[in-house]
């Protein structure tokens, strides 16, 4: 019998005293059907010490969905791996061709320079056409990011800094320097697919009221509890069904919209229209990393682009990895600022009258939907505990009050030179 290989969708990390070993780690990495050979066994990489495998199963340039496979001396047996692909239901080709519009890619990044040099070669292998690359570099304390970025030059990276902190500040930012019509942002600690811009562009050419397009975030490596635990956590980890987001059609399956915020996406992976993000006052530097509310700015703007009468399509052949943190410190800090975040988008939802009458049949349904996700740990071998779900409780009721001194501190909004909160609309 034939034996293929397949490499990992991310690099192994270096073990530490959290990554786990063995049985309790699950090998993670991408395959094409069309690659899949009859009688051929699958060697991983690397994968002698799992016993458990994720594969996101492609056909071409279309996601078919997520398989889970035994691992035994670090093969796939044929006959399983052809048995779990069959399993996976076929999804329907576009009948509209997509046009590879020209894309600015922005990249905000801060003191992650080995993140950032992986990022970028994943990004110079981009199957696209025409597309620039802007690094803003937020606040930094170190020249290690621009000397990566003006070493790529020659190859239409751009590199630019923004001394005062915050990730919805730096975006901004990069949408004023770009050249382009249509922006994809991702984050420095992420991989992306070859295939991702034009994924996107595919999003956008399905109607014209498609301002904006979130695509797959997928775990590039579950080796340790917290990795794990995240990924069971993240909507957006695992979604591969094409979904179109409109205020007057309502989409099946997400009963608390417009306000199932983790069925949009996530910052780490969208486009939009440049008119668009100017039309609505970019993005709000009240929220997000680097701000009072630690988070945020992504789904207030996702949000907003539904309430403005606007699709929002999510497009799962978009896809990129990303490097969950892998140590129970680094998770307990993020889901602190995702409770920050998630607490100011509401308490800035509340105070518009227009959202305030759509939220207010949902309330009830919300808090349980709420808590249920916060507490879900998933299996008993994955559990974290439940200390990450109250701090994350507790940071969604301080979210408030991070909003109101962000407000009273925030800087002017440098697409239109006033305060975001001034600039931005609803109806």
């Amino acid at each position: 019998m034939s034996v293929g290989r397949l490499q990992p969708a991310l690099p192994f990390p270096v073990p530490d005293p959290g990554t786990a070993a063995g049985g309790d780690g699950v090998w993670v990495g991408s395959l094409d059907v069309n690659d899949v050979k009859a009688d051929q066994d699958l060697q991983l990489e690397g994968g002698d010490r799992f016993k458990k495998a994720r594969l996101l199963i492609w056909d071409s340039d279309q996601v078919r969905g997520f398989i889970d496979l035994r691992v035994d001396q670090g093969r796939i047996a044929a006959g399983e791996l052809r048995s779990a692909i069959a399993s996976l239901p076929r999804r329907k080709s576009s009948t509209r061709e997509a046009s590879a519009v020209p894309m600015s890619v922005v990249v905000c990044t801060r003191d992650r320079p080995d993140d950032l040099r992986r990022c970028l070669a994943a990004l110079l292998t981009l199957r696209h056409p025409q597309f620039e690359i802007i690094v803003v570099d937020n606040a930094p304390t170190a020249d290690a990011s621009r000397v990566i970025v003006e070493s790529l030059a020659d190859k239409g990276v751009r590199y630019l800094r923004v001394d005062r902190p915050g990730l919805s500040r730096a975006r901004n930012a990069g949408v004023r320097a770009a050249r382009y019509c249509h922006l994809a942002f991702t984050d420095d600690d992420v991989v992306v697919d070859s295939r991702w811009l034009l994924a996107l562009c595919q999003g956008f050419a399905v109607d014209q009221d498609v301002g904006c397009v979130t695509g797959l975030v997928a775990t590039g490596q579950l080796e340790s509890r917290s990795q794990r635990y995240f990924d069971h956590r993240a909507a957006w980890a695992g979604n591969t069904e094409v979904t179109v987001f409109r205020l007057h059609d309502p989409p099946v399956g997400v009963p608390l919209f417009p306000f199932q915020f983790g069925a949009y996406g996530t910052g780490a992976n969208f486009a939009a229209k440049r008119s668009l993000l100017f039309e609505l006052g970019g993005f709000d530097e009240a929220l997000g990393v680097g701000s009072p509310t630690g988070g945020g700015e992504d789904i207030d703007w996702f949000v907003r682009v539904v309430l403005n009468d606007h699709a929002l399509l999510y497009q799962p052949d978009a896809v990129v990895w990303h490097n969950h943190r892998s140590s129970e410190d680094a998770l307990s800090a993020q889901l602190d600022n995702y409770g920050l975040g998630l607490g100011a988008v509401l308490a800035k939802l509340a105070g518009n009258p227009k959202a305030r009458r759509a939220m207010a049949p949902l309330v009830g349904r919300a808090v349980v939907h709420t808590w249920r996700l916060l507490t879900d740990q998933g299996d008993s071998a994955e559990k974290v505990g439940l200390g990450n779900a109250v701090r994350e409780f507790r940071g969604i009721l301080k979210g408030p009050w991070a909003l109101r001194r962000a407000r009273r501190f925030g800087p002017p909004d440098p697409l239109h030179g006033e305060s975001v909160s001034g600039s931005q609309r609803w109806t």
